[in-house]
């Protein structure tokens, strides 16, 4: 990871944000894990965008709208769709970064996986980022 000219690691986990980590779990100390930094960035991405809308009692608007798509049989609208609300939901809720891309593709092995590519820069370090994670869809 770099940091800022001068900034500590510290500084840079004060700046992206510290909290706790995601997935939930416990650190090997038996305590809540949690995480810093450009780590803390990306698990934030992902925990946006697998966090359905309403699910979050308190932050009802929080979240995507991605498993609306589990079920959806054309890959070309998917894909459409897909992506413009992978963009709409980290611009609304990641403000620490900005995206250079998003792209889904179905898995060669598993017609039923779409691998979903989400690249991003910190915004405040000029660190590059990217999350890949699989989803799945049902009813094939």
């Amino acid at each position: 990871m770099t940091t800022l000219a001068g900034e500590s690691q510290q500084q840079v986990d004060a700046t992206l944000g510290v909290g706790i980590a995601f997935p939930f779990h416990f650190d090997d100390r038996g305590r809540v894990a949690r995480s810093g930094g450009l780590t803390h960035v990306k698990e934030a991405i992902v925990q946006t965008l697998t966090t359905s809308f309403s699910e979050r009692v308190m932050t009802r608007r929080f979240g995507s709208s991605l498993k609306d798509y589990l079920f959806e049989t054309d890959l070309q609208l998917l894909r459409q769709q897909a992506t413009a609300d992978i963009e709409t939901t980290l611009q609304r809720w990641e403000k620490r970064v900005r995206l250079i891309g998003v792209s889904l593709k179905q898995s060669k092995e598993d017609n039923s996986k779409i691998e979903v590519f989400v690249t991003y820069l910190v915004v405040r370090t000029n660190d590059t980022g990217s999350v890949v994670w699989p989803f799945y869809l049902r009813g094939e």
